[in-house]
């Protein structure tokens, strides 16, 4: 019996028995810029996909925006979504940029790194998660450019003569 236990453990590795596929990420772009406290907020929308038969939800993005190739901003935020199987969804990341990128008329490269931590699906899965024993995390890497010339421009001018 132990042999056939062996036998049959050893199989399921040749054969790639594998857990959850990690969610995917695909850039979707820049949804909103608004002034906010001397600087310019913008909200980059990512596509987060879903490529396995159950639920999966994301619960941790850590990121960071490079603007024509210097970081502009890092943050942690919450996508606030659970992929259902199969499914492609939406969620919005924040950045608070220098409103000086409200000037420019030219397209703007940007790249958004980061990683996205996630729940595998199960009980013990969900356990080992909530007591920060296994946090599995998928990375995303997407670019594209930024078109500024719909910005808002700073309200703030110089006070006094």
């Amino acid at each position: 019996m132990f042999w056939m236990a062996l036998l049959g453990c050893c199989l399921a590795l040749i054969t790639g028995c594998t857990g959850p596929k990690p969610p995917s990420f695909d850039p979707v772009g820049v949804t909103a810029m608004t002034e906010r406290d001397g600087e310019l907020e913008l909200i980059l929308t990512i596509n987060a996909v879903n490529d396995n038969p159950k639920p999966m939800p994301l619960k941790r993005a850590s990121y960071t925006l490079a603007l024509d190739g210097k970081t502009v901003y890092s943050g942690v935020r919450s996508p606030e979504t659970t992929l259902s199987r199969y499914e492609t969804h939406a969620f919005e990341l924040p950045a608070l940029v220098p409103m000086a990128f409200a000037t420019r008329t030219d397209p703007v490269p940007y790249r958004l790194t980061g990683t996205v931590s996630y729940v595998t699906p199960g009980k013990l899965a969900e356990t080992l998660f909530e007591t920060g024993v296994r946090q599995p995390e998928a990375p995303f890497n997407v670019a594209g450019t930024i078109d500024f010339t719909g910005a808002p421009r700073s309200s703030v001018g110089v006070i006094g003569d």
